[in-house]
């Protein structure tokens, strides 16, 4: 008998094993205190538009953080409410005129329609959208701009403390 349930108890484990990849998501959920409206898919949203905005190189420039982590994070610290206030409605302007306009995801726009769409929100009477994609803008360069390859290849850079050159006269 206590076979039977020792045999039942290693499959229960073995099973649940396999299922745990598919099942869990081991990336933290991004929280941020002034943005607790914003769902997982928005997140992505954001992504995509900064990703398209300027792609990411990970391989020749990489951070400690992926851009939208930087940029939800520098939104929420570094705005003021009026700010965030402007890129929150922005951001639902430019959803607005997403799924009114295109009926599709972000995502799956080809790249000259995406391409169109954000010229469109920078050249329009849309001053919400126009708003938020420049906050999007000068986030994505921002993360690019703090990266270590370009800081030390580009700007040069050094970081503390610094070099030292012990025998210089005085």
């Amino acid at each position: 008998m206590l076979r039977r349930i020792a045999l039942k108890n290693i499959a229960i484990i073995t099973g649940s094993t396999f299922i745990l990849p598919y099942e869990c998501d081991f990336e933290p959920e991004m929280a941020y205190s002034n943005f607790t409206s914003f769902t997982k898919k928005q997140f992505g949203l954001l992504a995509s538009i900064s990703e398209f905005i300027l792609p990411s190189d990970i391989k020749s420039f990489p951070t400690p953080e992926n851009r939208l982590r930087f940029i939800m994070t520098m939104a929420n610290d570094c705005l003021v409410k009026k700010e965030r206030k402007l890129f929150e409605e922005g951001f639902e302007f430019f959803q607005l005129s997403l799924f009114s306009e295109r009926n599709e995801r972000f995502e799956m726009l080809q790249i000259n329609q995406k391409q169109e769409f954000i010229l469109e929100g920078f050249e329009n009477n849309k001053t919400e959208i126009k708003i938020f994609l420049d906050f999007m803008k000068e986030f994505s360069i921002l993360h690019f701009e703090t990266s270590e390859n370009y800081m030390k290849n580009y700007l040069n850079f050094e970081f503390m403390p610094g070099r030292y050159n012990g025998k210089v006269q005085v």
